[in-house]
């Protein structure tokens, strides 16, 4: 229940970030295992697109190296759980 939680805010997140930015494409950074799963569901299900977002998903083949594209500025945000990355990041 509390992964449900955390996938739901980051989208939630996400399509609010959307609606500031605009007609800007929000790049999305995921790894490719099943933590990943609930956005590709958003994604299929129309629901970025519904709150006027425009995605690109990037895949990775680790977490370091998303966080190295978050802080480069590479991409916008991740969507596999990686709390303790953002903690680095910041």
């Amino acid at each position: 229940m509390k992964r449900v939680m955390v996938v739901l805010l980051v989208i939630v997140l996400l399509l609010a970030a959307g609606s500031a930015l605009g007609e800007e494409k929000v790049k999305i950074g995921y790894l490719r295992l099943t933590l990943s799963f609930p956005t590709f569901v958003a994604a299929e299900n129309g629901l970025f697109e519904q709150a006027g977002l425009k995605v690109e998903l990037t895949p990775f083949e680790s977490g370091t190296l998303i966080i190295s594209a978050l802080i480069a500025g590479r991409i916008d945000a991740n969507c596999s759980s990686a709390t303790t990355g953002y903690w680095f990041a910041e």
